[in-house]
């Protein structure tokens, strides 16, 4: 599970487009709805290693800040800005907000025919009272995350 952004690295949470022989997001291909790449809380900023390796990151609902100032792979930003999408060959930081949505966050890649094979990936956006366990998550029991993962979120 990813904690909360503390400044140290410490709490690091990777995200890793495979390389070109297989199509997955580290190294996980995408094959059922109720498998998460990692659990976040609602209203916490959470910081990411993001490794596209000629990749073209997409994320939906929470967008994305860069941390430094790129200029390669034909991707131009300036650290602080916020994007959705990001196509550089590259490994990168980005910081996340989950602000005001709990539930799914799909995140993929933008080359459709990378997307339709497989490199796609869900994390799930725990609201507060679902990450104190006083409302269970949907859409089902099978998307709660062990009590390790909540005492590591919580942490």
């Amino acid at each position: 599970a990813c904690n909360q952004y503390s400044g140290d690295g410490s709490d690091l949470c990777y995200i890793h487009y495979s390389s070109k022989d297989l199509m997955a997001v580290n190294n996980e291909e995408f094959s059922d709805k109720e498998r998460y790449l990692t659990y976040m809380i609602q209203d916490r900023v959470y910081e990411f290693n993001l490794k596209t390796d000629r990749h073209v990151h997409h994320q939906h609902v929470y967008p994305f800040q860069v941390m430094e100032n790129i200029g390669t792979g034909g991707f131009i930003a300036q650290a602080g800005d916020f994007f959705d999408t990001m196509g550089a060959e590259s490994e990168r930081l980005v910081r996340t907000h989950t602000a005001d949505f709990s539930g799914y966050m799909m995140l993929h890649c933008h080359i459709l025919p990378h997307e339709d094979e497989g490199m796609m990936a869900l994390m799930y956006v725990l609201s507060a009272s679902e990450a104190a366990g006083t409302e269970t998550p949907s859409p089902s029991k099978n998307t709660l995350p062990t009590e390790d993962c909540l005492e590591d979120l919580k942490a």
